[in-house]
């Protein structure tokens, strides 16, 4: 009888956890995919597998590419639209994580399928937004770690459930190695308490598949290396937010999750795993405000790991609840539902607008456009149907000379057009740098970007030019370029069409002479 009450549970859990990764991927058919993925998926598309920076400018690593590069074969076979194979190779790729997580927990946990249903949760549930992007798979791989961590023993077997969590966990730490100090505490951890003589395997493990990678990058992109990261170090400047700022929303998320961690230690539920998720919380804080950079989906690992122990306190409040232990699951269940409810609001704001079957046609469609059953900004659908109209399919497309990545960046793979342009955006032209003429070395990098975009001008082609005007005037990098005068020749050879606001920008649409 209690074999048979075991295996209904873990059915269910299955079941459960299959129809949340489901149920997401469908989900976010509905919001258009990320721009800074889009323009990964771009390079993805039009690279082969080495010297990825040949001919881009962009920040991100070599490895995020070609983990999209793996995501797109179906597309390449034309079983799926690129942005629908993104997606689903993404929630295949968690499934795959959280499959290593149930497999290393299953012998030292009783709770290793709730723990598992936890961090399912807690991947799946995201900004639907910030889906697939680099962060999230950096919190995948730091819960495979945690939990490779936490099933170590005297006698841990090193089958291919193990060789391949080290795998992932130095995928997530490849993408983003700030959050190496999420292994450096933790593992310092392990040896304050004397157990490194179980850990040096999978660390060592851990470690050379960062050699590798390491050793990869410099063979196959040495460009990255010798290109890409001096000049991020030197115009990345323009995204830097203050350190008080960091500070504070790294202190307000570890204050949410500060009762439910108390009250769990003094429950006594899992108190190891409590404790490195607790470690691993504080290590992505730390990650995130040393990074200097304020974007919210750079919490993505932090909220995770977050919300896995939060997911875990309400269902053991709920479950203590069922039992009859009233008063104490009440607190518990609140003090997990109240932060839960706060950082995860984006995804679950909207989910009354899901419908099964127009997500499921989105899903399988070859035919990605933005459309009005979609949840779109007003702005980008109406630039994407005034585009739609002056386009066609491969037509290239340029826009001057945003700094940021904005929703409209993502109208480009949505209608099937082309990049026309090196740079992601003109992160090489920080907004908030004062250009100074006399300075020789500034001058040649603005020499250098202006070079570029008559490049690409003249190699692209594009069909439609958009001039991005700051409505605040906070910006003269548009200013830079026209100032040069192949850029403005070539430029005036377009025709103005219409402007559209979007933001805190006006959009200046122009189009090649006789097309429409």
């Amino acid at each position: 009888m209690e074999a048979n009450r075991r295996y209904l549970v873990k059915v269910m859990y299955v079941c459960l956890i299959v129809f949340v990764s489901i149920f997401t991927t469908l989900y976010v058919t509905l919001f258009e995919i990320n721009s800074d993925v889009a323009f990964l998926v771009y390079m993805a598309k039009n690279t082969g597998w080495k010297e990825l920076y040949a001919d881009f400018y962009e920040v991100n690593p070599p490895l995020i590419v070609y983990l999209y590069k793996l995501f797109l074969t179906p597309s390449d076979m034309g079983l799926l639209s690129d942005i629908s194979a993104i997606r689903i190779g993404t929630t295949i790729y968690f499934l795959i994580c959280l499959f290593l997580v149930y497999q290393l927990l299953r012998l030292v946990s009783k709770n290793a399928l709730l723990i598992t249903f936890c961090a399912s949760l807690a991947l799946f549930t995201i900004y639907p937004l910030a889906y697939s992007q680099r962060e999230h798979f950096v919190a995948a791989g730091l819960v495979v770690y945690i939990c490779n961590v936490w099933s170590s023993g005297p006698a841990t077997r090193y089958g291919l459930v193990r060789l391949m969590s080290t795998l992932v966990a130095a995928i997530g730490f490849c993408l983003k190695p700030q959050y190496l100090v999420v292994m450096f505490l933790i593992e310092f951890m392990m040896i304050w308490k004397g157990r490194i003589t179980i850990r040096y395997k999978d660390v060592l493990l851990i470690s050379m598949w960062g050699i590798f990678y390491i050793f990869s990058v410099y063979y196959f992109n040495s460009g990255y290396i010798y290109t890409i990261i001096p000049i991020s170090f030197d115009y990345y400047t323009q995204y830097k937010t203050s350190k008080s700022e960091l500070v504070s929303v790294a202190s307000g998320l570890a204050i949410t999750v500060l009762p439910c961690y108390i009250f769990m230690r003094g429950i006594k539920w899992e108190s190891e795993y409590v404790v490195l998720l607790a470690i691993g919380i504080l290590a992505t804080l730390v990650a995130y405000a040393s990074a200097g950079t304020g974007f919210g989906y750079h919490l993505i690992p932090a909220i995770t790991l977050s919300s896995t122990m939060l997911y875990s306190a309400g269902i053991i409040a709920i479950k203590g609840l069922v039992a009859g232990k009233r008063t104490i699951n009440m607190i518990l269940l609140i003090i997990s539902l109240v932060p839960l409810s706060f950082l995860h609001a984006p995804y679950f704001r909207s989910i009354d607008l899901f419908m099964f079957k127009p997500s499921v046609d989105r899903l399988f469609a070859i035919n990605q456009e933005l459309s009005d059953d979609m949840i779109v900004d007003e702005e980008l659908l109406l630039l994407s149907e005034e585009l739609s109209q002056m386009t066609e399919e491969g037509d290239g497309i340029l826009v001057l000379a945003t700094t940021a990545m904005y929703p409209h960046h993502a109208i480009v793979m949505h209608s099937k057009l082309t990049w026309a342009s090196s740079f992601p955006n003109f992160w090489l032209l920080p907004a908030e740098v004062n250009y100074d003429a006399s300075s020789a070395s500034q001058q040649a990098h603005i020499e250098n970007i202006r070079s570029l975009v008559f490049r690409d001008l003249l190699d692209y082609k594009p069909k439609i030019i958009i001039f991005a005007h700051q409505k605040d005037n906070s910006t003269h990098s548009l200013t830079l370029l026209m100032e040069d005068t192949n850029i403005a020749q070539k430029l005036s050879t377009y025709e103005f069409h219409i402007k559209m606001p979007a933001d805190d920008l006006d959009y200046f649409i122009y189009s090649n002479h006789g097309n429409k």
